[in-house]
């Protein structure tokens, strides 16, 4: 019998490091759920993906066809042993990411600090100059 998605999920977070709980993530993933019962559906975008413990519940709650923007320090990080060097990191979080998806053709990582995350500095990276147009409800939410 093939695992699931969430078992397979579950058995990483004994071998990813990160700070992310498993009850978190199903959290995430009904709240998600609610959601996209609603219509909506879209890219997905995480800011401080760390080794991708978390980046794979939040990569796995977008839309069909859609993107996930993982956004991180990677190559800019100064020589930190808590993040090793900052292509080392990178690596280990695209070899996380892959242990999960095959392909990860919808993944864009981008190596920014968080402080200049605002929306035109991020809009080179998506799609649709409507990137959060597209994604937010047309009509109120009923949850």
């Amino acid at each position: 019998m093939q695992r699931s998605f969430l078992q397979c999920y579950f058995e990483a977070f004994h071998r990813i490091e990160g700070w992310f709980s498993y009850d978190a993530a199903l959290m995430f993933m009904a709240y998600n759920q609610l959601v996209s019962e609603q219509g909506i559906n879209g890219d997905t975008l995480e800011i401080g993906v760390y080794f991708g413990l978390s980046a794979i519940a939040v990569a796995a709650m977008r839309g069909g066809g859609r993107r996930f923007y993982a956004i991180d320090l990677f190559e800019n990080l100064d020589t930190n042993p808590a993040y090793c060097l900052g292509s080392v990191y990178r690596e280990a979080f695209e070899q996380n990411m892959k242990s999960m998806f095959d392909p990860v053709d919808f993944m864009v990582p981008i190596s920014s600090a968080s402080g200049s995350c605002s929306p035109p500095a991020l809009h080179k990276h998506f799609r649709s100059a409507m990137w959060m147009e597209d994604t937010l409800p047309k009509r109120p939410l009923t949850i």
